[in-house]
């Protein structure tokens, strides 16, 4: 049987862990641009935006040749980047708070002595 204080503490690991992985995975759109291609907005902790700078360039140049608006969607990947990245820190950041106090706490908290008065 797992004492409560243990069971803490795997709660806490795991939760830090998964937070830190889903921090640092790629974000990826559902989205295709025109050439066919996958957007991807690259992770939290990357300045840049993946491939969405170049999807936005494509459709961009695409629009300005051709004339054409509908095959060239009016969208703009790198603010939908920046907004999926700020979402995922939004419940990432803390969820790894979270995870790192839990652990801290089932590994620093002792339990009480039962014989003590104080």
């Amino acid at each position: 049987m797992m004492s409560p204080r243990a069971f803490l503490g795997v709660i806490g690991a795991f939760t830090l862990i998964g937070a830190l992985v889903w921090l640092w995975s790629p974000i990826p759109r559902e989205d295709t641009d025109v050439a066919g291609t996958t957007v991807v907005c690259g992770d939290v902790s990357s300045s840049t935006s993946g491939n969405a700078t170049v999807a936005d360039q494509r459709n961009e140049l695409g629009r300005n040749v051709t004339g054409e608006r509908g095959m060239y969607p009016d969208r703009a990947y790198v603010a939908e980047c920046r907004e999926a990245k700020r979402m995922r820190q939004a419940w990432a950041i803390p969820l790894a708070i979270v995870g790192g106090a839990l652990l801290l706490g089932a590994v620093l908290v002792r339990p009480r002595d039962p014989g003590s008065t104080s």
